[in-house]
């Protein structure tokens, strides 16, 4: 599984051409393309913006510069309310879920996992319940803290709850983690279409 950062290096995208998919907020789903690797699309970045990430940052931080810090991360959500709320901004659209195995997630990679207690890409009250929301978590650079060095409170505010775990860049070794594949939205009712424990269940059976 890899960052925006980790497929535009896989994919040889110079840096003058990158910096519209990693410094900038993506208005749309952008195509990028690989002779080799053939075609992605990065997901769009409609929960950001500049005028409300000038207002939840330090005035030495930059939009562009939050915007790479997620941009060479891999996110995961630990909870099913925040997964969805992510998919409450894309529900006419049909999407893939990966559900895994957050304990073998955190051993294999514990290195280069972060923790957030915030929801590290939202800052546009139009994709809350709650459109009356006028108040803009603060982020820096250390909203990220590493796995087992967690503060206990960052500007005044306690790190009580984990709203996202992300990883550096990719995690190389998603596949021995997932549980099971879910197909939701698009209007359509949710769908399991791949499990882990149906695949070992049918191994099992074969070999009785």
């Amino acid at each position: 599984m890899l960052s925006t950062t980790a497929l535009l290096d896989l994919f040889e995208y110079d840096p003058k051409t990158r910096r519209k998919f990693e410094s900038c907020r993506r208005r749309n789903w952008e195509p990028i393309n690989h002779p080799d690797h053939g075609n992605v699309m990065i997901r769009d970045q409609k929960p950001l913006s500049d005028a409300g990430l000038k207002k939840a940052l330090p005035k030495d931080m930059s939009p562009a510069c939050w915007y790479e810090i997620l941009n060479s991360m891999v996110f995961f959500f630990p909870s099913r309310d925040g997964l969805e709320k992510m998919l409450n901004v894309y529900g006419e659209l049909r999407n893939t879920v990966l559900v895994v195995n957050t304990k073998s997630l955190l051993k294999t990679n514990e290195g280069n996992i972060y923790l957030s207690p915030i929801n590290s890409g939202f800052t546009d009250s139009r994709f809350t319940k709650n459109k009356n929301c006028k108040n803009i978590a603060y982020r820096d650079k250390n909203t990220f803290v590493r796995l087992g060095a967690e503060p206990e409170t960052v500007r005044g505010r306690k790190r009580n709850s984990v709203v996202e775990i992300a990883a550096k860049y990719a995690i190389r070794d998603i596949i021995e983690h997932v549980e099971r594949v879910e197909e939701i939205g698009g209007g359509k009712a949710s769908a399991t279409t791949w499990s882990k424990t149906q695949i070992i269940h049918d191994d099992k059976s074969r070999k009785l």
